[in-house]
């Protein structure tokens, strides 16, 4: 029973590949029937004394050929689909090592970069940005200009930035990760004069933040890489972006949200090769896809509300 469950379900996956991607079948269906074709139209020539055998009106040596016309036809489709198989099981096996490494480094990391932005002066001008629909798509200090409709932002926001000491806010988030004292609005910290020593500072790489650059800067530097590392098996197709998207997308926004400037910044034009371009691939074409599920979330929304309140007709 176990067996023919099986091969039920077996047959019912080829099946939702063969409609899937019909088009390709009929490609390589009309290919070999017309091949078949061109070879029966011109019948063999009989030796004399030579007798040919037929069935159904149709000679054995023209039943051959489509024999292994069709034989020839069912194995390209049947290759084709033990491929796409594989290619899928390959996409899932490399999307789910990459939510594992994610998971285990880089939300831990990604979550400090915003939560030291969110904590800092420059958020102010972070927040200005509509997240929800980020107008960002190249990620370059042109582009930066005409969103902030500001020639000199990235100038700004580089002596803006200079003049915050984010290692400052980055220890006070790492002593409140392994602090079992109520935790203090940063904000509220960073108002204090009191600076950690390079003694105090180390004592926070321990435990929970073992694995954490010493510098705020090394962090962003440390997320912009792996990130980029990430998206490179994404947008190669090494792994399925639908598969990861799911469990991903949400923090991979935010964190590219908050770092849009920085992107886009290093990004001035000075050199012929633009950096992170898997990210900035990645997140267009995630983008998309949370535009478009937003539309379908929108558009079942309406129907569920057409459903429960039904318009009633009077009768006149």
């Amino acid at each position: 029973m176990y067996y023919l469950e099986k091969i039920k379900r077996h047959i019912g996956n080829w099946w939702d590949y063969f409609k899937e991607h019909l088009v390709r079948v009929i490609f390589i269906s009309l290919l070999c029937l017309i091949f078949g074709f061109i070879l029966t139209i011109f019948p063999k020539a009989l030796n004399d004394g030579e007798q040919e055998i037929f069935i159904l009106g149709i000679s054995l040596s023209n039943w051959s050929v489509w024999i292994g016309i069709i034989g020839i036809l069912f194995t390209a489709i049947w290759a084709l689909y033990e491929y796409d198989i594989a290619r899928i099981s390959n996409q899932q096996e490399k999307a789910s090592e990459i939510a594992k490494h994610f998971s285990d480094d880089l939300l831990t990391k990604c979550g400090l970069v915003i939560a030291v932005f969110q904590n800092s002066p420059l958020n102010v001008l972070l927040e200005q940005i509509d997240t929800l629909h980020s107008p960002f798509r190249h990620f370059t200090t042109d582009e930066l200009r005409e969103i902030t409709d500001n020639d000199d932002c990235p100038s700004l926001y580089k002596r803006d930035k200079k003049k915050i000491d984010f290692d400052e806010i980055y220890f006070q988030i790492l002593k409140q990760r392994i602090s079992v004292f109520p935790q203090e609005e940063v904000s509220k910290k960073k108002k204090s004069n009191k600076k950690f020593t390079t003694y105090e500072a180390r004592k926070l790489f321990i435990l929970d933040n073992a694995s954490l650059p010493f510098h705020f800067s090394s962090l962003v530097d440390d997320v912009l890489n792996s990130l980029e590392y990430a998206c490179m098996n994404i947008s190669s197709n090494a792994a399925g972006s639908p598969f990861i998207y799911q469990s991903l997308h949400q923090m991979f926004f935010d964190t590219i949200n908050i770092l849009a400037f920085e992107i886009s910044i290093r990004n001035d034009g000075k050199y012929s090769d633009k950096f992170y371009t898997n990210v900035i691939y990645v997140y267009n074409e995630w983008q998309k896809l949370y535009r478009k599920s937003r539309k379908n979330e929108i558009l079942k929304k309406n129907q569920n509300k057409e459903t429960l309140n039904p318009k009633i007709k009077t009768v006149e």
